[in-house]
């Protein structure tokens, strides 16, 4: 779903894509507009969550590398896609670290320190 969406907006003729997660609470508006500011120095954004994913991905050129050959929903995501980034002697801005809500637990501490 992600390739796709990267795929049409790029096809569309847009210069710079930024996706995020719908799973992230702690996102803000200052954190998307960010990594779409880094993008004009960088080649990618990513934004890492604490599960060892990422949040958010922003990139100028589509990359089919980063979604090949990966185990999604595990804790490796994050390196995983950056080496891919680092091997195509590309540029990366990483953004701050967030939560996300995979499950019940997830959303019970992350109402925990939201309302701390």
């Amino acid at each position: 779903k992600m390739k796709n969406a990267f795929e049409n907006i790029f096809k569309e003729g847009f210069k710079k894509a930024v996706l995020i997660g719908t799973d992230t609470p702690e996102i803000s508006g200052e954190i998307i507009e960010n990594a779409f500011y880094e993008l004009s120095g960088n080649d990618f954004t990513i934004g890492p969550s604490f599960d060892g994913g990422y949040y958010l991905l922003g990139m100028k050129m589509m990359n089919d590398e980063l979604f090949e050959d990966m185990l999604w929903s595990t804790g490796e995501v994050f390196e995983k896609t950056t080496l891919k980034i680092k091997k195509l002697n590309k540029k990366i801005y990483i953004l701050k670290k967030l939560h996300d809500v995979d499950n019940v637990n997830d959303l019970k501490y992350l109402d925990l320190i939201m309302h701390d």
